[in-house]
């Protein structure tokens, strides 16, 4: 039997990063075609029953699940986290404290001393020791496809950095094997986010990107690294499955369905995070009210439901549901925890159109070849892969959203309706032939 961990956490709650989870632990499944494989998961959430909600779903696929040895610093603020998607310089400043202990608590477990690492073991609880154990006893380790390497210059990249590196980094120090399947990264413009970076990816025996502009940034850094779509592309629907189109039974069929996602984001790199957001809300309010007195009916999807704050898209929506006021007869919010995101997926389908500012809402969408937009955050991944599609004229970054710009790239997506989606199948068709070559490719390093 093969013992797989799939790093570098489990978080079914963002039906993005689930979607990348069932599907590289699919691709490890046919890697391992002749062999029996064990896939375990670290599971995410500071509470148990924020554990529960982020893996229930996954649990029920059969994988097995360990604490994780770094936990996140809000742990012992949880309610503060649930509360305000920004963060205040005092909870920066108790989120710093706890984040320094957990440093010098977990940083000796990385030592090139065999010694060192062994006496700071004792110090593990028992969960924490099974974690170390497990992960000591895997035949191989596989980061899943995502975007999280990337920093903006702020105070507190470097460690979060760290934080989201560090189990990838402890596989590294446990001499196993470790490979990328394909995620964007960049930018790194804190100096030791780089430097943290850059070791982890020169210790992977195999690296993968999912767009060009991740592709050419680490061959800048030296790390050979191999091109392949977004994992989110190859999700597909189950033979027997039957959607939860119930859901849609109160939609106005007779307007176009502008299905969208919105998040609640700090703007890491504005100078003024509050207002920039407001400002993003106000845009797509105006925005929403426009479209809506032109035959379309527009769907709000939760696609993310936190646990924290900041992950939480309901937060975001409800701000723009508050600023619509009685303005609403044609906007919809839809907000299900029990989804999956096949679930989301189909329902995106019955979409005319689609604006995402979550991004893998973007791929589902497409899965679905329906024409997008996508309003694109953190890191490379929006820009790059609408680029990759030759779509790049339907993206704009999340910081220079307007309801003019939106209006202007949703007529031009309608005028060009029938060549977007050509495209979007031609893409299609592409990666089901990259998925064959990635699993070549993983072949050489089993």
């Amino acid at each position: 039997m093969k013992k797989v961990f799939i790093l570098p956490l489990n978080t079914d709650l963002n039906r993005g990063d689930q979607a990348l989870v069932w599907e590289s632990a699919r691709l490890i499944q046919d890697l391992y075609s002749d062999d029996k494989v064990e896939i375990s998961l670290i599971e995410s959430g500071v509470s148990a029953s924020e554990r529960e909600a982020q893996s229930a779903q996954t649990k029920q696929l059969g994988f097995h699940f360990f604490s994780p040895i770094l936990e996140h610093p809000s742990r012992y603020f949880v309610r503060e986290s649930h509360k305000t998607i920004g963060i205040s310089v005092i909870r920066l400043i108790k989120w710093g404290i706890v984040a320094a202990f957990d440093y010098m608590r977990t940083r000796p477990l990385l030592s090139r001393c065999s010694l060192v690492r062994r006496f700071f073991e004792i110090f593990l609880s028992k969960n924490k020791k099974s974690t170390l154990n497990a992960l000591r006893d895997a035949d191989a380790v596989f980061v899943k496809g995502g975007g999280f390497v990337h920093s903006y210059g702020k105070i507190s990249d470097g460690y979060q950095m760290y934080f989201s590196i560090y189990t990838i980094l402890l596989a590294l120090r446990l001499k196993k094997p470790v490979s990328i399947l394909p995620n964007s990264f960049g930018p790194l413009q804190n100096r030791y986010a780089r430097r943290l970076a850059t070791r982890m990816l020169q210790g992977c025996q195999f690296v993968s990107t999912r767009e060009n502009i991740s592709h050419e940034f680490l061959n800048t850094l030296g790390i050979n690294n191999y091109l392949s779509p977004d994992l989110g592309y190859y999700l597909s629907t189950p033979q027997n499955y039957v959607a939860p189109f119930q859901l849609l039974d109160q939609i106005d069929t007779s307007r176009k369905i502008l299905g969208m996602t919105v998040r609640p984001w700090r703007f890491p790199t504005s100078t003024s995070p509050g207002e920039t957001y407001r400002r993003y809300i106000h845009e797509l309010s105006t925005f929403i009210h426009t479209v809506t007195a032109n035959n379309w009916h527009v769907i709000l999807f939760a696609h993310t439901l936190g646990p924290s704050a900041h992950e939480d898209d309901r937060l975001a929506i409800r701000d723009i549901m508050e600023q619509l006021n009685k303005s609403t007869s044609h906007v919809s919010v839809m907000e299900n925890q029990s989804l999956t995101c096949i679930d989301m997926m189909e329902l995106y389908g019955k979409c005319h159109a689609f604006i995402g500012t979550r991004f893998h809402s973007v791929i589902f969408a497409q899965n679905k070849f329906v024409p997008t937009i996508a309003i694109s955050y953190g890191g490379n991944k929006g820009t790059g892969i609408m680029r990759d599609l030759g779509l790049e004229k339907f993206s704009i970054p999340i910081d220079e959203v307007s309801s003019a710009k939106l209006l202007s790239m949703l007529n031009i997506l309608e005028q060009e309706r029938n060549t977007v989606i050509q495209r979007i199948k031609d893409f299609k068709i592409r990666t089901n032939q990259k998925r064959i070559e990635l699993l070549h490719k993983l072949q050489q390093y089993k």
